[in-house]
C-alpha cells in the first residue's frame, strides 16, 4: 500500500507520510525515565497523540515499562457529573491497557471498584495496577483538557493526591496531552514537575 498523508487520527509511518518524531521525543524519553509528571503542549496537528502512541508502543516493546495512551474525551460528555466522568475515564484508561497491553501488564478490571466513591475511584484503579504490575506504569492521558468542571478537578486533584506513592504504587510517569488554544506560544514540550 502506498503513503499517504493523514490528518484524521494517529499516524503511522509504513502507511503516512510524517516526521519522524524521535527527534521531539528524546527529550521526552528522558523526562519518563526521571520519573516526571508532565504536559505535552503543541499547537493542534502537530504530531502529540501520535509521538505519545509510538513512545508508549516503544517503552512497552523494549521491555522496561507498561506504557499506554489513553484518551480522557469519553469523560467530556459528562460536563460536571463526577460520577460519570470518572466512569468514563477509568473506563477508556482500562480498554487501552486491554488494546494495548499483553495480559500479564494488565490492570484487574475495574469493575470491582463500582462502588467506591468516584473521587477516589482513579486514584485506586491506578495503585491497583501499578501495585500487581511487574513494570513501572508510564500512562498518557490524552485530551485530558476535555474534561470541564468538577469532572477534571476530580481527576486532577486523584493524579495529585497519588503522586507521592509514586513509582512503586501509582504511575512512574504520566504525561497530560492537551491543545493550546489558538494564538499560544508555548513550548511544544512542558516539563511539570508536582509538588
Amino acid at each position: 500500500m502506498a503513503r499517504r498523508f493523514n490528518t484524521a487520527g494517529i499516524c503511522r509511518p509504513e502507511k503516512h507520510y510524517m516526521l519522524a518524531p524521535e527527534a521531539r521525543l528524546g527529550e521526552l524519553r528522558q523526562l519518563i525515565d526521571d520519573e516526571a509528571y508532565f504536559v505535552i503542549h503543541a499547537p493542534r496537528q502537530s504530531g502529540k497523540t501520535t509521538s505519545a502512541q509510538l513512545l508508549a508502543e516503544a517503552l512497552t516493546a523494549e521491555g522496561t515499562y507498561a506504557a499506554v495512551l489513553a484518551s480522557c474525551k469519553p469523560g467530556a460528555v459528562a460536563g460536571s457529573d463526577v460520577e460519570r466522568g470518572v466512569g468514563a475515564v477509568v473506563g477508556s484508561v482500562d480498554q487501552e491497557c486491554r488494546n494495548q497491553l499483553p495480559a500479564e501488564l494488565r490492570p484487574e478490571s475495574p469493575d470491582a471498584l463500582r462502588d467506591l466513591a468516584a473521587e477516589i475511584r482513579l486514584k485506586e484503579y491506578l495503585l491497583r495496577w501499578c501495585d500487581s504490575c511487574p513494570r513501572p506504569v508510564v500512562l498518557f492521558l490524552d485530551e485530558i483538557d476535555a474534561l470541564v468542571d468538577d469532572t477534571l478537578l476530580s481527576v486532577l486533584d486523584q493524579l495529585h493526591a497519588g503522586y507521592p506513592s509514586r513509582p512503586a504504587h501509582f504511575p512512574h510517569a504520566l504525561g497530560h496531552r492537551v491543545c493550546p488554544r489558538v494564538g499560544s506560544r508555548c513550548s511544544p514540550w512542558r516539563n511539570g514537575r508536582s509538588s
